[in-house]
């Protein structure tokens, strides 16, 4: 009997332990640490705030010194602190009110690990329509009684690069959920529910096509979490679109218009799992027009480009990057409409007459073929689910391969000629910013400057600017427009900036996993 009463006691505190953390979508916090695998540091100690999801879903840590007061740094939780010995207070929460953020007090020892277990609450809230689809949807938390707001925020659709929501920290308590603009004693457009100590817990809102609530609660939905969090993601992005486009590619002053349909895969695969990223992409942009004088479809645009990067970061905004790009087509470009007599000139100068074709094939599939090679420093300002600005500035290195390509030069009504490209090959400084900004009401900006100062004699460099602003007016329907400037010496003899301004409305399709 005494074997198995004793057994019973083993059991009974450890089903507890499972089930302390059982609303978790992360491993309890020991395991936690296990996982991390980060050895100790020489004359200093380690704090552990475990997460209850995913660290970057949950907000920073903040560590002061209990002596005199002065904030030491912000910290990701769910990641191993490491601290001189000495008397510390960390603040964390979500709360815009400073009365809710969770306040802890705590001793750090040499070569000792300090866990602080976790007594606040999480939350997630997903916005869904009868459809069962996530939504983009403002809300507000409130505490109940006191009427006092937690804070705003804006739920997670699915074509977000994120898979659900940021997690909220609070303080155990009643709370509120009101749509964001209503009044604390609405009685429409709101729900209730409590949070526990210790525990993680799912809000549902399912709201009707005028935006309005019609049901809220838990439903299950983070049931299929894989709590062995992931580094590794594919996104996909399917678009298709009609597009208005105005351009001056031949001739600075004059503008050209032209409507024209369009085609986008845009792949990712993507590691982050700091210190490390890894950035995977490939882009095909093919683009067909046809006038009411042509009789057939012909390429516009055609894009085939390959961008791999790689960072390794010292600390949240510092690192090291590496960078290998290549970009190509995939369908031959020909000349057309010519009326006249065709001179075909090769590298070595070498001239063939050739008469009676109305076209003639500039370059082959997949050429010419571009490779850009860099590496440097990277400075990472902003990096959260909603935005991103970086800085990289490195020495890079840049071939052109032009093998059986040709370029129009000194054509009359008459003659047409060609002459095949010569290869470039050119050294120098390389100087990238980019930022990607996800507002409010389904807007996002995306911006990527490139400067490429060559090294070589003439001292010339290449730049290229690309924005493109996305409206999002349904869920897989979108106004896109895009502006786009470039400048390349050696690869364009016009010697002036080049814009290209198109206004789409896309039909789009992602797929995160």
């Amino acid at each position: 009997m005494r074997p198995t009463i004793l057994l019973i006691m083993i059991l009974i505190p450890l089903s507890m332990l499972h089930s302390k953390y059982s609303s978790w979508l992360s491993q309890p916090p020991k395991d936690q640490i296990l996982t991390e695998t980060v050895d100790d540091q020489l004359a200093f100690g380690r704090l552990f705030v475990p997460v209850m999801t995913v660290s970057e879903w949950e907000p920073y840590v903040r560590i002061y010194d209990s002596a005199n007061n002065t904030v030491i740094d912000e910290y990701r939780p769910g990641r191993s602190i490491f601290l001189k010995p000495g008397k510390y207070t960390l603040l964390f929460g979500s709360s815009d009110d400073p009365i809710d953020m969770i306040q802890k007090h705590f001793t750090i020892s040499e070569h000792q690990t300090t866990l602080i277990e976790p007594d606040w609450s999480g939350l997630i809230v997903n916005v869904i329509n009868e459809n069962m689809e996530q939504v983009r949807y403002g809300y507000e938390i409130m505490h109940m009684g006191s009427a006092i707001s937690a804070g705003t925020k804006y739920s997670k659709d699915e074509s977000s690069f994120n898979d659900i929501n940021s997690t909220w920290i609070l303080p155990p308590g009643k709370y509120k959920i009101v749509k964001q603009g209503e009044q604390y004693n609405t009685i429409t457009n709101f729900s209730t529910f409590d949070l526990k100590p210790g525990e993680l817990t799912e809000m549902t809102v399912v709201i009707n096509d005028i935006q309005n609530f019609i049901g809220a609660g838990e439903i299950g939905l983070l049931e299929k979490f894989d709590k062995s969090r992931k580094a590794w993601r594919n996104i996909l992005n399917l678009k298709g679109s009609v597009t208005f486009r105005s351009y001056n590619d031949e001739i600075e002053k004059e503008n050209k218009t032209d409507i024209t349909t369009k085609a986008k895969i845009d792949n990712k695969f993507i590691y982050d799992l700091k210190p490390y990223y890894l950035n995977f992409r490939q882009v095909l942009n093919e683009e067909f027009n046809k006038q009411d004088a042509i009789k057939e479809f012909r390429v516009s645009l055609d894009e085939l480009k390959f961008s791999n990067t790689a960072i390794y970061y010292f600390n949240k905004v510092f690192g090291f990057y590496g960078e290998i790009n290549l970009d190509t087509k995939i369908f031959p470009n020909n000349y057309y409409d010519i009326d006249g007599d065709i001179v075909k000139i090769d590298r070595s100068n070498d001239s063939l007459l050739i008469t009676g074709e109305d076209k003639f094939k500039l370059s082959n599939s997949f050429t010419p073929v571009n490779v850009e090679e860099s590496a440097g420093l990277n400075f990472t300002f902003l990096k959260s689910s909603a935005s991103e600005l970086y800085l990289r500035a490195g020495f890079g290195f840049k071939q052109n391969f032009n093998d059986n390509v040709y370029a129009s030069i000194l054509s009359s009504d008459s003659l047409y000629t060609f002459t095949e490209q010569e290869d470039i090959y050119s050294n120098g400084l390389t100087f990238t910013a980019g930022a990607d900004f996800n507002f409010t009401n389904s807007i996002t900006y995306v911006s990527i400057a490139n400067l490429f100062y060559n090294l070589d004699g003439d001292r010339n460099y290449n730049f290229s600017w690309e924005n493109d602003l996305l409206f999002k007016i349904f869920k897989y329907v979108s106004l896109d427009y895009s502006f786009i400037l470039k400048y390349d010496y050696k690869a364009d003899a016009k010697n002036y900036m080049i814009y290209d301004n198109r206004l789409a409305l896309e039909f789009s399709y992602y797929l995160n996993r």
